[in-house]
């Protein structure tokens, strides 16, 4: 019989006595291994989810949100089938959403996923699930494909630090490091303050619009004027994960310049 000790476990959600046999732990069938919770942690406890404590608002939602189906609120997390109304609150450094209609969501991208049992935490009364599963209580476990987006899934009540992560047993939340956890949401959607001008009347200019943090895949890009003058003609082409190309035209009245918010999106 393989056998597994542990160190105390007062860094579990889940509780763990010792000699139980955890996922991810590699040991030849009749050997004793004890294992540090710091390499555990290492190995089991990294949170596949993006902005799990809701501290990136690029999109500065405020007061009740509302949202139709699809749409986005807080980054990373948008409204289910039924959309989604919320409010949040910040004490302490933890924010919790009370979700009072519909269902919130994240997708996962494939590409930080490996096959094998997940296990979904947070805090709060909300039910949540993963994929296809049925909703549960804090703690619930689902077969998760590696490479493969999958989305999870919490319906109403109150909401806080929540986790996905390989295993069956939840450990302890911790937050990444706010610039992670920014540029993990601008990977996916970057508002991005462009200037550009001409140096007299009638005439084209052309400028890059870069983006700081390279996009997931190639986005599609919108924008946002704060103040023009002189413009006969905008526009941003030619997306790809690093930026886009900005035209200005001015009209027969004098220089051109324009200065707004080009928009890069590739949200799953």
């Amino acid at each position: 019989m393989t056998k597994i000790s542990l160190l105390p476990n007062r860094l579990l959600r889940s509780q763990m006595a010792a000699g139980d046999l955890l996922p991810g732990v590699d040991v030849s069938a009749g050997e004793t291994k004890k294992v540090f919770l710091g390499d555990l942690l290492a190995e089991l406890g990294v949170n596949r989810l993006i902005n799990a404590a809701f501290r990136i608002n690029q999109l500065a939602v405020s007061g009740t949100v509302v949202l139709a189906a699809g749409v986005y609120g807080h980054d990373m997390w948008k409204a289910g089938a039924s959309g989604c109304t919320y409010t949040f609150a910040t004490s302490g450094g933890v924010t919790t959403l009370t979700i009072t209609a519909g269902s919130l969501i994240q997708v996962i991208e494939g590409a930080n996923l490996q096959t094998g049992t997940h296990v979904l935490t947070w805090a709060g009364t909300v039910q949540g699930k993963i994929g296809a599963g049925s909703f549960a209580a804090s703690g619930v476990t689902g077969a998760v494909t590696g490479g493969a987006n999958l989305t999870i899934e919490f319906g109403t009540g109150t909401l806080s630090q929540v986790k996905l992560e390989p295993g069956d047993l939840g450990t302890v939340f911790s937050l990444p490091g706010m610039m992670q956890d920014d540029a993990a949401c601008r990977r996916h959607y970057n508002r991005v303050l462009f200037l550009i001008d001409t140096l007299g009347p009638s005439q084209v200019t052309y400028a890059l619009a870069p983006i700081g943090t390279p996009m997931r895949a190639t986005p599609v890009v919108t924008w946002s004027p704060v103040s023009q003058v002189n413009v006969s003609a905008f526009s941003l082409s030619s997306p790809t994960t690093t930026g886009a190309l900005g035209q200005l035209v001015s009209t027969a009245g004098g220089a051109g310049f324009w200065q707004g918010t080009a928009i890069f999106d590739c949200r799953l």
